[in-house]
């Protein structure tokens, strides 16, 4: 039987950001439980129909996606917070992070800004320092090359291709991208020059076709980290986790995690991506997000309670120091996503980036089997609405099925054409 949530309001909370993130109905979720008044501010081109809500929400605003950012905007969302009498104010969008870090005197201290200090968003901002810092700490971490020219597709020796191609930060570079595949130092020296601008560097590092391990976790403005807890993700579709379980840390890597967030002085939640090498017990660093995030969702599922955790991060009422046990055989998956995975599988539409590299067959078996025995990361009985509504959403407003079906253009495609690459395509995932 589902717990009764508790008779007495312990707070208000706002959630700043388009609603149906898998991460903001975790959080929202486990806040009602505790007796929390979620609001969610929505952000968008035209308001929120609020009679589809689900339990979780007390209610809601509108705000235009045109204000994010400016002086008018942070005077919207203030104005939202002082009507709703809100205790905490939170935020996933890591360009929100910087305009509300920055703002933060606007609301504190009647209201909690559930973001790290400004200082420490700005030193993660740039993935150059994050290695910097992760290999003070003790991290390993791949080759890593900074490439600012085309001619500098020379400093990567033939033996690492292909390679993966990050920007330092995502608005330092015109076109923008997430992640390219180049499989040839002719693909990178192409891809290179069909960069319009750049003001940080282009970052790139061997393709190593290893599962990821994925770290979780929160430490308190008092500086005591209240968790930290890694998950395996043992398959990978467009390069994001697929399917998550818990794990145990390689030799070392907990002492680095610790050792990084202190360091960089991290307020709240956060998770690290690392690549997991089993045969050598070695996890390779590759960034840290200091926000709710993809996985947040799963991980939630699975026992571990990060946006109550986040809570207690930032002295909101929350019982801590209970030790985390969720049993190590349970699987969670998003899926919806994982239908899309083996429609994609079916059609001969994955790619170097969607891990294990099996066969069609296998990729379709595995996914059959999550669809019958891993836990749905969105589905909960005790929020038959909210469930519902989400995979509503999912299917109709944001044309999950056009997307699975082909009909319109998927987030990985290949690229070959803006860029001017020769020869074999890179891989692209657009940001």
């Amino acid at each position: 039987m589902p717990k009764p949530r508790p008779s007495k309001r312990l707070g208000t909370i706002v959630m700043l950001g388009p609603w149906w993130w898998p991460p903001y109905l975790a959080f929202s979720r486990s806040c009602a439980n505790r007796g929390f008044a979620v609001h969610l501010l929505d952000v968008g081109s035209q308001p929120h129909p609020w009679k589809r809500d689900p339990p979780c929400l007390a209610g809601g605003g509108w705000i235009a996606a045109s204000k994010i950012g400016t002086p008018e905007g942070i005077a919207a969302v203030h104005e939202f917070v002082r009507s709703v009498e809100a205790d905490a104010l939170i935020t996933l969008s890591d360009p929100d992070l910087f305009w509300l870090a920055e703002n933060r005197s606007v609301f504190e201290p009647a209201c909690k800004v559930m973001v790290a200090p400004l200082e420490s968003l700005g030193l993660l901002a740039s993935k150059q320092s994050q290695i910097d810092l992760a290999l003070r700490v003790g991290f390993d971490v791949l080759p890593t090359w900074y490439l600012w020219t085309p001619e500098d597709y020379r400093k990567i020796p033939q033996c690492h291709y292909p390679v993966a191609l990050r920007p330092d930060q995502p608005k330092a570079v015109k076109p923008t991208f997430k992640v390219v595949l180049a499989r040839s130092p002719e693909d990178l020296r192409s891809f290179l020059q069909g960069i319009q601008s750049l003001e940080r560097p282009v970052i790139a590092q061997p393709l190593r076709i290893l599962p990821n391990l994925v770290v979780h976790g929160a430490r308190s403005e008092s500086g005591e980290i209240l968790a930290l807890q890694p998950f395996l993700v043992r398959r990978k579709f467009q390069g994001i986790a697929l399917s998550i379980r818990r794990a145990d840390f390689p030799s070392g890597v907990e002492k680095c995690c610790r050792d990084f967030i202190q360091a960089a002085g991290v307020t709240g939640c956060f998770h690290f991506d690392l690549l997991l090498s089993p045969p050598e017990d070695r996890a390779y660093y590759l960034e840290i997000n200091t926000r709710l995030g993809g996985t947040t969702d799963k991980v939630t599922r699975l026992g571990f309670d990060e946006p109550g955790l986040s809570l207690a991060a930032f002295g909101l009422p929350m019982q801590t120091g209970t030790s985390f046990a969720a049993p190590r055989g349970r699987t969670a998956v998003h899926k919806a996503m994982v239908l899309q995975h083996i429609v994609w599988a079916l059609q001969g539409k994955l790619s170097e980036l969607d891990y294990p590299a099996v066969s069609r067959v296998g990729h379709v078996g595995r996914s059959l089997l999550d669809l019958l025995a891993a836990e749905d990361s969105i589905f909960d009985c005790r929020d038959l609405r909210g469930s519902l509504g989400y995979y509503r959403h999912l299917l109709v407003d944001r044309g999950l099925w056009d997307r699975v079906l082909n009909r319109n253009s998927p987030g990985l495609t290949h690229h070959n054409g803006e860029s001017g690459l020769a020869g074999k395509p890179c891989l692209l995932v657009k940001s």
